[in-house]
């Protein structure tokens, strides 16, 4: 609001004054309170262009925008400060216009403009299905959802995705271990695969699937364990999964925030 009503009357005066190459006026916090609520070099940048001294020009667009009721209201003072800086304080009724903006935009406030480009896409936590959570898990979906809902906020177009991975030959392999798991609660001495799962979460695992299905597989698992049935087909039967064959399965994706 501030920042506008300066450039207007910047700009005015620039072209009433004849002046050309006019730089944009930007106004900025300044590092000390005692400077006011925000400053402008603006002077100093047009000082060699209108060639007179910053000072100067800083004291004669000053009174020029005290001139400018709209800017008036505004601020309390406006002071020159330094080689030719332009200081500003607000006044009350900024500060009154700005709030009551802010409670009619409500849920709405800092909300940025929607844009189609460039589009975002946030890939987080995506877990792996074959080893156990943990709390990074935890902390990793909080903040990347939140990262999604302050980018969609701001106004980008954006899109989150999980991996779920549940298909291919990490999990035919973690099928593999958790059969052989299986097989050894029934003491079945079938081995679990060198490129296997060793984790003891894996025999946790099994404790469920013995749990549900009983010892439903446990015939084919000892002809497995002597060599008269494939383990990867009596394996991926007993978690119902798919065998990935000779290449990695492009995993499942989901575009669903967490």
């Amino acid at each position: 609001m501030l920042a506008e009503h300066v450039r207007r009357v910047v700009s005015e005066w620039a072209a009433e004054q004849g002046y050309g190459d006019v730089p944009a006026c930007e106004l900025a916090r300044p590092s000390e309170e005692a400077h006011g609520d925000y400053a402008t070099p603006f002077c100093m940048q047009m000082a060699k262009a209108a060639k007179r001294a910053p000072r100067a020009l800083a004291d004669q667009l000053r009174l020029r925008l005290l001139d400018d009721a709209e800017l008036a209201r505004l601020v309390d003072t406006i002071e020159v400060a330094g080689p030719g800086f332009l200081n500003f304080t607000l006044s009350s009724t900024a500060y009154a216009e700005a709030m009551a903006e802010m409670l009619h935009q409500g849920d709405s406030v800092g909300r940025g403009p929607a844009r189609a480009h460039p589009r975002v896409n946030l890939e987080f936590v995506s877990v792996n299905p074959n080893g156990p959570l943990h709390v990074g898990h935890g902390r990793y979906a909080a903040y990347g959802d939140s990262l999604h809902r302050l980018l969609a906020f701001s106004g980008l177009n954006v899109s989150s995705e999980f991996y779920i991975n549940d298909f291919g030959r990490q999990m035919d392999r973690f099928g593999r271990s958790v059969a052989a798991r299986y097989a050894q609660s029934f003491a079945v001495d079938l081995a679990v695969p060198a490129d296997g799962y060793q984790g003891d979460y894996v025999k946790d695992i099994a404790a469920v699937v013995r749990a549900e299905v009983g010892d439903r597989y446990l015939g084919a698992l000892r002809m497995a364990a002597i060599g008269l049935a494939p383990a990867t087909r009596t394996a991926t039967d007993a978690l119902g999964t798919e065998p990935a064959g000779e290449t990695e399965a492009v995993p499942e994706t989901r575009r669903d925030r967490v």
